[in-house]
């Protein structure tokens, strides 16, 4: 076995795999160094392998959803309960009186969007974690996004979306079945997937206007939907093994690859540049967190922790995930991508 590259630092051996830094004549152990780019600090380098854990939360019971904004905030919701954290995993502010949580979402501007099976079954909240409205002109809310028109929701018998004061402005989907999943692209362009079988459809694209442009029918239990700059769709499949679970599409619905070696897909985000996060719904020891590439290949994955719920990535090369889990286990955490 190789043995790892060392440094001798003031007489002592270090490993150079991790970083060190001299304060008042005592080495400290760092384990990242940051640059200053165009006013933006970004990690120049980290001791954290990829898939590696920067920190952990386990006082959150059952998380539904989680989504990172573009300084690095956290918002997780889960049965009772939604938080906000900073980059650090520290609570910044929290409510406790919306029930039966199924997805979260956040805007530019920090508000956020959570939805439920529960009354309310949308509410907005305002960046200092106060509520601006709920929403139950329809009930049974599943997946939510959002983006600089409106806030988009798929629920159990339509998929719509509200003006961000909270009126509905279009039913894509007034007769749904089963919707889980909705997202919007940048030329307008929505996504819905539908937990259905064989003979009805697991995913749709429609028109700003309203049309339909393309459904598929041809893999079952639709569970997660979401797009890439670049018009690539990525879905998650509830699925068994030897069935497809995880696909990419192109803006035609042609299937580029698919992915069948692990079964129950329950969440998928993709980045900036194509790489693919996925969360199964499996048990400990068996593989619960992957990364792809942009080709389908994988690139790492993790056993340690099972039951993944919902998976979020950002800009910064780091990969978040909710797991459905009591509270004493590890339930949040924020990954190395």
């Amino acid at each position: 076995m190789a043995a790892n590259l060392m440094v001798n630092i003031g007489g002592t051996w270090k490993d150079i795999a991790k970083g060190y830094v001299n304060v008042g004549g005592v080495w400290k152990e760092i384990d990242k160094i940051f640059v200053n780019i165009g006013g933006v600090w970004k990690i120049a380098w980290t001791s954290i392998p990829p898939g590696g854990e920067v920190w952990s939360l386990t006082d959150m019971g059952y998380p539904t959803g989680i989504a990172v904004d573009s300084s690095g905030c956290v918002y997780v919701a889960s049965e009772s309960t939604i938080k906000k954290l900073n980059s650090n995993g520290v609570e910044v502010w929290k409510q406790t009186d919306f029930y039966g949580s199924q997805d979260i979402a956040v805007d530019s501007s920090g508000n956020v969007y959570v939805v439920g099976t529960s009354s309310p079954s949308v509410r907005k909240i305002n960046s200092s974690g106060g509520t601006v409205w709920n929403n139950n002109t329809v009930a049974g809310a599943h997946g939510v996004s959002v983006d600089s028109t409106g806030v988009y929701v798929a629920h159990d018998t339509e998929v719509n979306k509200r003006d961000l004061s909270n009126g509905i402005i279009v039913r894509y989907n007034r007769n749904a079945s089963n919707g889980r999943s909705v997202v919007a692209d940048s030329s307008g362009y929505v996504y819905s997937a539908y937990y259905n079988n064989y003979d009805e459809k697991t995913l749709d694209k429609w028109n700003p206007d309203v049309s339909v442009v393309w459904t598929l029918y041809d893999v079952r239990l639709g569970m997660d939907v979401t797009v890439d700059s670049n018009g690539y769709i990525y879905v998650a499949y509830y699925n068994g093994p030897a069935e497809k679970s995880v696909r990419k599409l192109n803006n035609s619905g042609t299937e580029i690859w698919s992915n069948t070696d692990v079964g129950n897909a329950y969440s998928i985000a993709v980045d900036s540049s194509g790489n693919v996060y996925v969360a199964y719904q499996k048990n400990a020891g068996t593989k619960n967190v992957r990364k792809f590439n942009n080709n389908g290949a994988e690139v790492w994955s993790l056993t340690d922790i099972g039951m993944a719920r919902s998976i979020a990535v950002d800009s910064n090369g780091y990969v978040y995930v909710a797991y459905s889990l009591a509270a004493g286990n590890k339930t949040v955490r924020k990954i190395k991508a």
